[in-house]
């Protein structure tokens, strides 16, 4: 199927993201890929310097350890621009920014043309670095969980003293240079996990993402573990955090600058709010069930990940309910031969088919897929950014735009006597030409009427013009409307001032002449004929 919009009527940008999510759409309805991925997450490093009190990676990681060497890092990003990944990101097991190559990386990336994020906590991010990302067109997404100094460094274990203010100073300098030389894609994120520590600093973490010129905030729920589970909400806390969740995106509602994503275990419902305690077996919480939808996993079509020994994983939670999690080594195969491999489809035709409501609760089930509503947003076609939601806003301007037309042509009936009620405001008539010359003059006029003159971008031949009249030296008519006239170009409002370039022909006999200025809505009357002003200059004409 073709894509279906014009190319020539919708921005660039936004119509190769709906170009993508419709490849996604026709790759699951044929079970195979039409497009790279959407995104890659890249792990460069497991190293990690802030240790959050809320990280799995100690209790989970197992043997995943180490950092990717930097010439398999470049032939990796070469390999996702050549299987035409849409971004890249730098993200996983560690702090990217403790890998040595990660800035190179990062500019390697983007001179390959695909988009690239950064999830960091921040406190690496020098200001030159900054400036640099800024240019570059990086998303800085940071791993930010406290509102306040204090917070910081009780979830934030590892965090140096002043990394608190200095990792703010440092998306302040990043937004202030992306907005003076910013390249695409330039914007900053906090991500915000909410638990035990930090759950009543939702509405304050709003407020401070705002103030460091962030352009969204994101909130999600800590993922149920046994080992975490002091860290869970009682269904009175739970409560209370949804509450400041939902005053967070009321007060964000219409603000095109600022944006949350909520997820929805965070979101719930006014009412029966369920607890994040109810465990069974010490994983299980009530309030995730709301994460679980009726959405295909399409993850396989969508989105990849590339841990630091180069392994090929399909599963951003190598989640318990699949069998089989290793889809290549991308040191030994090109990644595009392992996203369209047979260990790719397999995963593909057996995620496709769990349903997440009816999946096992052991940790790291499908039970708490975190994309579940992503894959709802990409398979809808009148989400926010598909195709037809694209078509369904550039009908609804169409529309507004028709609107608006039609009540400008009421308005070109012909026009009351009172509305022909101009101003001459100034010109720059010379007092002497010579005979048979031809110049244009600029005359600016002013509607003093209560009245809207129409323009000729539509009232075409009503439209309201500019002209001239022959007069001897004591104003006795020589020729009445000395033609060509020129016309409004667009509607002028009461009060409204124009300047029109009006062309004029000297006569050719010398003498000394008046030239009356005057204002004609065609196929109507001249303004004077209903008491409208004109403007009468002296006029000597040499041989």
């Amino acid at each position: 199927m073709d894509f279906p919009l014009d190319p020539k009527l919708y921005p660039p940008g936004e119509l190769r993201k709906a170009r993508r999510r419709h490849l996604v759409r026709q790759s699951v309805l044929l079970q195979r890929p039409l497009t790279g991925p959407m995104e890659v997450g890249v792990i460069p490093t497991y190293r990690c310097n802030h240790g959050c009190i809320f990280c799995a990676l100690p209790h989970e990681a197992g043997g995943r350890r180490g950092e990717m060497p930097q010439p398999m890092l470049e032939k990796i990003i070469d390999d996702l621009a050549a299987a035409d990944c849409e971004q890249v990101s730098f993200t996983g097991g560690g702090e990217p920014l403790l890998h040595s190559a990660t800035p190179a990386a990062v500019e390697r990336v983007r001179t390959r043309g695909m988009a690239c994020s950064v999830c960091t906590n921040g406190s690496l991010v020098t200001a030159e670095l900054a400036a640099q990302w800024a240019r570059l067109g990086v998303h800085l997404a940071v791993s930010f969980n406290a509102a306040n100094e204090k917070t910081y460094y009780v979830v934030h274990r590892g965090a140096k003293a002043g990394d608190f203010e200095r990792t703010l100073d440092v998306l302040r300098a990043f937004k202030q240079t992306a907005a003076r030389e910013g390249g695409e894609g330039s914007f900053v994120s906090m991500n915000f996990v909410v638990h035990q520590a930090n759950y009543t600093e939702i509405e304050a973490m709003a407020e401070l993402a705002r103030s460091v010129g962030a352009a969204q905030i994101q909130y999600r729920l800590i993922q149920p573990r046994a080992v975490h589970r002091e860290l869970m909400l009682k269904a009175d806390e739970l409560e209370i955090a949804r509450q400041a969740v939902r005053s967070v995106e009321q007060s964000a509602s219409g603000q095109s600058a600022f944006t949350v994503q909520v997820a929805e275990s965070l979101r719930g419902a006014e009412e029966g709010v369920r607890s994040c305690l109810g465990l069974r077996e010490g994983v299980t919480p009530e309030a995730f069930h709301d994460d679980r939808t009726r959405a295909p996993c399409i993850e396989g079509y969508v989105a990849s990940y590339i841990d630091a020994d180069g392994t090929v994983f399909a599963c951003c939670l190598r989640s318990s309910s699949i069998g089989n999690h290793f889809m290549g080594d991308a040191t030994q195969t090109p990644f595009g031969e392992i996203w369209r491999g047979e260990a790719y489809q397999a995963f593909r035709r057996e995620a496709f088919l769990i349903d997440p409501r009816e999946a096992s609760l052991d940790e790291n089930s499908c039970a708490y897929c975190p994309k579940a509503k992503h894959f709802l947003y990409l398979i809808d076609e009148f989400a926010p950014g598909n195709y037809l939601d694209l078509a369904r806003r550039k009908a609804d301007q169409l529309a507004r735009e028709l609107a608006e037309l039609s009540a400008r042509v009421s308005l070109y009936a012909s026009l009351a006597p009172a509305a022909m009620r101009p101003a001459f405001v100034a010109h720059d008539l010379s007092p002497e030409s010579r005979a048979g010359a031809t110049f244009v003059a600029m005359v600016t006029v002013r509607n003093d009427s209560a009245h809207v003159w129409p323009g000729s971008d539509l009232a075409g031949e009503q439209a309201v013009g500019l002209g001239y009249h022959l007069l001897d030296r004591r104003g006795r008519m020589i020729q009445f409307d000395h033609n060509p006239r020129v016309y409004l170009p667009r509607d002028l409002a009461p009060g409204e001032t124009v300047a029109l370039p009006l062309q004029v022909t000297a006569p050719a006999k010398p003498g000394v002449y008046q030239l009356e200025l005057a204002l004609v809505q065609e196929h109507v009357a001249w303004f004077e004929q209903h008491g409208g002003a004109t403007l009468r200059v002296n006029w000597k004409v040499a041989p």
